[in-house]
């Protein structure tokens, strides 16, 4: 009797098996490799937007003897929520580019930002605390900001920190974070309590993903040293 030999076709249920297991396991480290990316390119923009700044400001003191003024509520905020309201609520982006006073009448001081915006020292008082801005120099206000400022450097508070009137704040733009809402950047240059005494505190807060927990990961990048 003459034997036929027939030929397999397809995979058997365990080869597929082996076949999706592999797949599984190619994939996780592909999207490990990703995420470690992702992660390092975060933390890459996060201090160089630090860095950048600092050098700013570090050169605001050099020219002015001081460092920019900050929220006045940071030195009087009762909680840790109130404390980071207050150092993302700042005028750091006026105070490096330099805002022209423009002129005063019956107390009251206008100044006029780089995008052509006018403020009064009222509304600085009930933003920040403050009755102006120290660097307001009408012949030649000085602009610390290099390279030159761009529209994606800084966003409008939302709600407005005073209604009708136009504020910016200074942000981060770390790929990932905060899609829906601006990313602030914070500033502490008064409050006892903060961790380089004498200076200030600059720092950028930015996503990290996702715990175990479902909850989301919110990590720092700021200008003090590990342990200080």
């Amino acid at each position: 009797m003459k034997r036929t030999d027939t030929k397999r076709s397809g995979f058997t249920l365990v080869e597929m098996l082996v076949v999706i297991s592999i797949i599984g396991i190619l994939a996780a480290m592909v999207l490990g490799v990703v995420g470690l990316a992702g992660a390092k390119k975060r933390s890459s923009v996060a201090s160089a937007t630090v860095n950048r700044l600092t050098l700013m400001i570090e050169n605001y003191h050099d020219k002015l003897g001081f460092y920019p003024p900050d929220n006045a509520g940071n030195s009087t905020a009762s909680t840790p929520a109130a404390y980071e309201a207050s150092t993302a609520q700042n005028q750091l982006l006026y105070e490096l580019t330099g805002c022209s006073l423009v002129s005063t009448s019956g107390g009251v001081a206008i100044y006029r930002a780089i995008d052509g915006t006018t403020v009064s020292s009222t509304a600085l008082a009930t933003a920040y605390g403050r009755g102006g801005f120290a660097n307001a120099n009408p012949d030649e206000p000085h602009d610390f900001y290099y390279p030159q400022l761009k529209p994606s450097d800084y966003a409008l508070y939302s709600p407005p920190l005073v209604p009708g009137v136009v504020l910016n704040g200074l942000v981060v733009t770390v790929p990932g974070t905060n899609a829906a809402a601006a990313n602030f950047v914070h500033y502490d240059s008064s409050s006892p309590n903060r961790r380089n005494p004498g200076t200030f505190d600059l720092w950028v807060e930015y996503s990290g993903g996702t715990g175990t927990n479902g909850l989301p990961i919110i990590l720092t990048n700021g200008n003090w040293s590990i342990g200080q």
